[in-house]
């Protein structure tokens, strides 16, 4: 049985996959959820960080194994609708005689990596600044409430004038037009997250995972989906339709843009569910968040670099073309007309010098005949 510290084959992977969303899952089938597994390779990399290994969070927990985990995750399921205390306690009975916080260190792993959301304690603290650290040791909500509290609740409606967004709107404008950088968050709760200063724009790629935890609230795998699911469905069904929106499906800006930045879940299921509203009003969780987005990418350019390609407003972009054109032929044509004038004068010039030395010679030819005729 492999320990957390060893590589997971493929048939670690595949009983991952069938633990969290699909008992149906085959081989084939592992290349959608490249991405997923990727970061659970990088979480259970995590756990062997420090210097000695003393300090890895490995050696304080009590879950060793890829089976341990599946085997809270299943715990945890069954117990969504239960408060912390309730799942600890349960968790507790299945690793005797360990410590409190190895309880908590090996249940908070097992939230992060099945719900994707960044559940740590206070002696876990590797993850990056700008992700916000969950801790559910405390509340007294279950599960299901302390999950669907850590995402926004929707802001009032916006007027129909200012709800729609361009069809233009996507990933890669936001990047060539409004200098927005992409930064992949595996924390779901982070989705749509845009620092305002850098303008970072946290984006969860999970694809293939948010349809998998939407498909099982469809079925009746077991007595646990009885207790109702752990994302609502109009989540999951937002966070397809914003990922649709920043990558369109079948856009080529858009795989070229995804392709150098090794990212494929836009290859992947859903492949039935392409839809990408426009109306802000349609999203519920993510309408405030997609709002900035909206704000920002309406935005006037600022910088002449970025306004000679922005096709946002054609008008806009014909008229500046056509006044650069203008510009540069009226100094071509200036420059056309003062070396002609330049060449103009010189060639007058010395039409004039030809001119006096003519004159000169007639001078001197008229003194020599004036000459001759005083000797005769």
């Amino acid at each position: 049985m492999a320990t957390l510290c060893e590589p997971t084959t493929q048939a670690e992977e595949l009983a991952i996959v069938k633990c969290f969303w699909r008992e149906d899952v085959v081989p084939t089938q592992l290349k959608f959820y490249s991405c997923y597994l990727e970061f659970y390779r990088n979480e259970m990399k995590g756990l062997r960080f420090g210097f000695l290994e003393e300090s890895f969070l490995l050696t304080r927990m009590a879950a060793q194994t890829h089976a341990d985990l599946r085997l809270i995750v299943e715990k945890l399921s069954c117990l969504r609708s239960s408060d912390f205390s309730v799942s600890f306690a349960a968790i507790q009975d299945l690793f005797p005689n360990q410590s409190h916080e190895a309880i908590e260190i090996s249940l908070n792993l097992a939230l992060r990596v099945w719900l994707t959301l960044n559940v740590r304690g206070k002696s876990e603290s590797l993850t990056p600044r700008s992700t916000p650290v969950l801790n559910w040791e405390g509340d007294s909500s279950t599960l299901v409430n302390f999950v669907n509290r850590q995402f926004p609740s929707a802001i009032p409606p916006i007027p129909p004038a200012e709800s729609w967004l361009d069809s233009r709107f996507s990933a890669c404008n936001l990047d060539r037009h409004c200098q927005v950088i992409i930064e992949w968050t595996n924390c779901l709760a982070d989705h749509l997250h845009l620092d305002p200063e850098t303008k970072h724009l946290q984006v969860y790629p999970f694809k293939t995972c948010l349809s998998d935890h939407e498909r099982v609230l469809g079925t009746s795998l077991s007595a646990a989906q009885a207790q109702g699911p752990i994302f609502s469905k109009t989540l999951l069904q937002e966070t397809v339709w914003s990922l649709n929106l920043l990558f369109p499906p079948g856009d080529k800006d858009t795989d070229i843009y995804l392709r150098k930045r090794g990212q494929s879940f836009h290859n992947g299921p859903p492949f039935d569910k392409q839809q990408r509203p426009l109306d802000l009003n349609d999203y519920h969780h993510w309408r405030g968040r997609l709002l900035q987005l909206r704000l920002l990418h309406n935005a006037e350019t600022r910088s002449l670099r970025h306004a000679l390609t922005d096709r946002r407003n054609t008008l806009q972009l014909y008229t500046l073309w056509t006044a650069i054109i203008i510009f540069f032929l009226t100094i071509i044509f200036g420059v056309i007309s003062a070396a002609t004038g330049i060449i103009q004068t010189k060639a007058t010039l010395h039409t004039l010098d030809v001119a006096l030395e003519a004159l000169k010679l007639q001078k001197q030819q008229f003194e020599l005949d004036n000459g001759a005729k005083v000797v005769d």
